[in-house]
């Protein structure tokens, strides 16, 4: 019988090879980037493997929410009524206030990246290169504090590449 740990780190990597297999080479720029939905699938699956070392439901919860608004932030989504701006502003205050009361680290870091995302969907002009640099900087830092939750280095590693598999679906536009 295996063990948990063995099962998780199986897990990743199968996750990881997932990722990079839909993941277009650059040598064969003729590749559609992969649609939103799978890229949300690809989100929960990683989420979901870090079940082990992230306890807390609400830095996973956090985390998937970073990842899934960045995806947005990245891919061109903007609110285009006052109606939406409001709710994105509604939604950006709720996030911040939830990042004071942050538990962990990773939730903090993940709330920042998520409240960047919102922004910069809320904001009617548009995606400027310091706005990407700053939430690449953001998204980094997640990976960074996930990565810091794992046991072991090979784990962290594997969970680092699933986010940089992540990472460059976000910025490819179908």
């Amino acid at each position: 019988m295996r063990s948990k740990r063995t099962s998780v780190s199986l897990a990743l990597a199968a996750l990881a090879a997932g990722l990079f297999a839909t993941v277009p080479s650059s040598a064969d720029a003729a590749d559609p980037c992969v649609s939103g939905a799978e890229v949300r699938e690809q989100v929960h699956a990683l989420i979901a493997s870090l079940r082990d070392d992230v306890h807390s439901r609400d830095a996973r919860a956090a985390t998937r929410l970073a990842m899934i608004e960045s995806l947005h932030a990245y891919r061109g989504h903007k609110a285009t009524t006052a109606e939406e701006r409001k709710e994105l502003g509604q939604e950006i205050s709720a996030l911040a206030r939830q990042q004071r009361n942050a538990d962990t680290r990773l939730e903090g870091k993940a709330l920042a990246a998520a409240i960047l995302a919102l922004i910069e969907q809320r904001e009617t002009g548009r995606f400027t290169a310091a706005e990407r640099h700053d939430l690449r900087l953001a998204d980094a830092a997640v990976r960074r504090a996930a990565v810091a939750k794992t046991d072991h280095r090979v784990e962290g590693q594997r969970v680092a590449e699933a986010f940089r598999a992540l990472h460059t679906q976000f910025v490819c536009t179908p």
